[in-house]
């Protein structure tokens, strides 16, 4: 098993698109067999951005991603 990789998500009000472009990171980075993790970095969005990063930090779904607000 190689080193793991770490993938950093910067957002700003992203949220029309930051739920599909999680996923989307997350199902490529599983294809590689390496242990990883999402760094989501959400830059006071005044919008839903926050909410959206916290129901996928309760779900328990996605053990590898972290929120840093």
């Amino acid at each position: 098993m190689g080193k793991k990789i770490s993938v950093i998500i910067p957002g700003y009000n992203e949220e029309e698109i930051i739920r599909d472009s999680i996923l989307r990171v997350e199902k490529e980075l599983s294809y590689l067999n390496r242990p990883y993790e999402i760094l989501i970095v959400n830059d006071g969005s005044t919008d839903k951005t926050g909410i959206i990063l916290k129901e996928f930090m309760d779900c328990g779904k996605h053990p590898y991603i972290s929120v840093i607000s």
